[in-house]
């Protein structure tokens, strides 16, 4: 059974990475809007391109189909 305290130490990991993540996606939208992505619709087709390249061509669809994902799950 996972104590207290280790349970205390992976919340606050997990709360100190979703800060980090939420600070880089901050910098990443700032930085695609001075390259001239503008609107909404803009960044998910910038957002599904950085899928492309981090999951081997797999756009946002498919990569919830290769992980047998429902559509509501995030990865």
């Amino acid at each position: 059974m996972m104590t207290h305290s280790k349970k205390l130490r992976e919340d606050e990991k997990r709360l100190f990475l979703h800060n980090e993540l939420k600070e880089h996606n901050k910098q990443l939208v700032e930085t695609a809007q001075q390259a001239g992505v503008e609107t909404n619709i803009d960044f998910a087709i910038f957002q599904n391109h950085g899928y492309k390249g981090l999951y081997g061509g797999l756009d946002q669809k498919g990569i919830h189909q290769h992980k047998g994902l429902k559509n509501h799950k995030k990865f």
